[in-house]
């Protein structure tokens, strides 16, 4: 019984497919979780963009019709 614990703690076929697969599901969590801390950003980002164009829009729309009339 021990020469059989002792042969499978030392064969090491597969070892490396299971390496692979634990660096894989690391990547995959930490681009998961920055996919999710940057999506909160970019979407706070994107709403300020949004106000500050909508602001210069109407900023030259009053400049131009002050100006034209």
């Amino acid at each position: 019984m021990f020469s059989l614990f002792a042969k499978f703690r030392s064969d090491e076929h597969g070892a490396v497919t299971v390496d692979w697969v634990v660096l894989t599901a690391v990547v995959a969590s930490i681009a998961g979780i920055a996919f999710v801390s940057i999506g909160a950003g970019v979407e706070q980002v994107s709403t300020s963009t949004k106000t500050y164009v909508n602001n210069a829009a109407e900023t030259i729309g009053e400049l131009q019709d002050s100006v034209f009339q």
